[in-house]
């Protein structure tokens, strides 16, 4: 409940001074599902499969789309600046912004507005920030472009394609932290200490 208050609250806070600015802030989406499909090639075979996620919310202000998820809380150790590709898809501690550009990724597939708009942001309820976390670039907030967007695709193309090679092993994590709050920790047989 004090959550939800503080939230509410910083919502107040937030129009009353895009008010101030003759702006104001409108609530696009709640809890919405998108989806889009993505061309891979399984044993040189063109397959189509299809990613979805669901948003939290999506508002917009001043020409701008934020696309916001919700989280109990963010780790120290969680990386916001965006450095590389290579560190999105394979460092754990990029995973909040792996998944922050995959909303972006999916808004930009289903053409819910220009990618120069977009501004994916957490917002954290236990640790609560009064401005969103957002993914940055050289110190301030990423510009999404085209480009951009076309090449996470194409990484995330490679990655998949990777998961769906039976001539490469698959490792489980060693990690039993990832693993706990892991939602298929029933069925993977990790053995937890």
């Amino acid at each position: 409940k004090v959550y939800v208050e503080k939230l509410i609250k910083n919502d107040i806070n937030f129009i009353d001074k895009l008010q101030k600015q003759n702006q104001y802030l409108t609530l696009n989406n709640l809890e919405q599902e998108f989806s889009a499909p993505l061309e891979i090639n399984i044993k040189n075979t063109p397959t189509s499969i299809y990613i979805k996620g669901t948003i939290d919310r999506i508002d917009s202000y001043e020409g701008k789309v934020r696309i916001i998820d919700f989280k109990s809380s963010i780790k120290t150790t969680d990386k916001f600046p965006f450095s590389s590709f290579e560190d999105l898809f394979l460092n754990i501690e990029y995973n909040k912004q792996f998944q922050l550009i995959m909303y972006a990724w999916l808004l930009h597939k289903n053409k819910f507005c220009r990618p120069e708009q977009m501004q994916p942001c957490i917002i954290p309820f236990k640790n609560f920030l009064e401005e969103p976390k957002y993914i940055l670039k050289d110190k301030s907030q990423l510009i999404f472009t085209e480009e951009f967007l076309f090449d996470f695709e194409k990484e995330l193309r490679k990655f998949i394609e990777i998961i769906f090679d039976q001539d490469k092993p698959f490792s489980q994590t060693e990690n039993e932290d990832i693993h706990e709050f892991c939602p298929f920790n029933t069925i993977c047989n990790f053995a937890v200490k």
